[in-house]
């Protein structure tokens, strides 16, 4: 998810992350959402943890940013945790 550096830290990421699982879970009747993060980017990092993703696995060398390969980290949600924790 990309914010404009003016709406940062606002909520509206989490909200949009929350919104997609949301339609994923209770619309698609998607049993189990992926979420791929460079390692090195801890507003993603942030996000999933407080929006209760769990860490799965971290991938060595998968993604290419800025010329250079970098570890990505795997985060998973399922539907019945996202319904515990977000109920509609």
């Amino acid at each position: 998810v990309l914010i404009d550096e003016n709406y940062q830290k606002k909520g509206a990421a989490f909200e949009a992350t929350r919104q997609t699982l949301d339609y994923l879970f209770n619309v698609l009747d998607f049993r189990k959402a992926h979420f791929y993060v460079c390692q090195d980017d801890p507003r993603a990092t942030e996000l999933m943890i407080k929006g209760g993703l769990r860490k799965e696995a971290t991938l060595k060398g998968t993604a290419f940013v800025e010329g250079v390969y970098v570890d990505e980290v795997l985060y998973t949600f399922f539907k019945d945790h996202f319904n515990q924790l977000y109920k509609r």
